[in-house]
């Protein structure tokens, strides 16, 4: 099956007042190893940030990376204008050499991620010029902790953290959105 991991890292919760600083995608293809997939990956560069302290801070490293254009773990990391992301994040989304049956019936692709339907895709919906982008996604998203909910013995969702941790891994998130649209592809991973 292909679909796209996606996360985000923004500067806040409220996609109303904060914004997207880092954007990460990963196309899934099972039959390839995970760090090979075709990915995307973007800082968003801004004059200036308007954020909560909590998200301002869990993001210091993103600003550091922003200010050098530079990110040490990713040399093909694109620093963008917060006014293209949309437009770049489609345009290679669509440019990919994907089969035909990737796309579903009405030409779109499915996303996956923690949250993705509440939090990331509330973000992706008031970038610039989205229109286009938020037309090809399919409005059913894929969140990998529905994999890992005992009906019987959770009382909530779990976690990404209690997802690792129902398979015997311990995970340390890092905040740094490549990596977290990693997981998600890996504990998707692990069902099937």
């Amino acid at each position: 099956m292909f679909y796209i991991s996606l996360n985000v890292q923004t500067t806040g919760l409220d996609p109303d007042d904060h914004q997207i600083i880092e954007l990460a995608a990963i196309l899934e293809n099972t039959e390839v190893m995970l760090d090979d997939l075709p990915y995307f990956h973007a800082f968003v560069v801004d004059k200036n940030y308007l954020g909560s302290p909590d998200g301002l801070m869990l993001n210091k490293h993103n600003f550091e990376k922003i200010k050098n254009r530079k990110d040490p773990e990713d040399p093909n990391a694109r620093f963008v204008n917060k006014y293209v992301l949309a437009e770049e994040l489609y345009e290679w989304m669509f440019s990919l050499n994907m089969p035909e049956n990737v796309f579903t019936s009405n030409k779109s692709i499915h996303l996956a991620g923690k949250n993705i339907a509440s939090f990331d895709f509330q973000f992706l919906k008031r970038l610039h010029g989205c229109d286009t982008l938020i037309s090809r996604i399919n409005h059913s998203f894929i969140d990998p902790t529905m994999l890992y909910f005992d009906f019987k013995k959770d009382s909530k969702l779990p976690s990404t953290y209690d997802c690792w941790d129902k398979m015997g891994v311990i995970y340390k998130c890092n905040f740094k959105a490549m990596e977290v649209a990693k997981n998600t592809i890996d504990l998707l991973r692990k069902k099937y």
